[in-house]
């Protein structure tokens, strides 16, 4: 039985720059250990939609979100409550690489600027003990998640702009 996904609980976003995000909506009178209880149409902190959920359990009418379920950019549930299951049939999510959800340690810089605003399209070098990992930050200002399955030092080396706009 898959267990019951909450407000906080982790999404795995396969979107360029989105990476490991969390379920920010949910039920404002359904809770589950103290937390809301997501259902389908709740969001995730990259703005994913949760489109999959329970056959069978309704929560203010809707489905209810369980880890495995599917999020409108490709991604998937991968948290949720320890000690909640529900009894439904459980079929995974399979949009997302496998790869993602395995990796213990993730992680990604977002670049902002003074005024809070994230910076889009900075080019960037990032240092980890495997090599260096080099783009371009995403709308969200974010650069690519690493993966690890250890804890590593990740160093950003350096970031600039790459494109540049004249005022008219």
């Amino acid at each position: 039985m898959p267990l019951a996904a909450r407000v906080g609980d982790a999404h795995a976003c396969p979107q360029k720059g989105h990476s490991v995000n969390n379920i920010v909506s949910g039920s404002d009178n359904v809770f589950i250990n103290g937390l809301p209880a997501s259902r389908l149409g709740d969001t995730t902190s990259c703005g994913a939609t949760i489109v999959a959920g329970s056959s069978t359990v309704f929560i203010n009418g809707k489905p209810a979100a369980l880890m495995g379920s599917a999020t409108s950019h490709g991604g998937v549930i991968i948290g949720g409550s320890d000690n909640v299951l529900i009894g439904d049939i459980y079929t995974p999510a399979s949009t997302i690489s496998d790869s993602l959800v395995e990796k213990a340690f993730n992680q990604h810089f977002q670049l902002i600027d003074q005024s809070g605003n994230p910076v889009k399209g900075f080019t960037y070098l990032l240092q980890t003990p495997d090599g260096e990992i080099t783009g371009e930050t995403c709308e969200q200002g974010k650069t690519d998640l690493c993966h690890s399955h250890t804890m590593q030092s990740i160093t950003l080396a350096h970031a600039f702009q790459s494109e540049i706009g004249v005022k008219k």
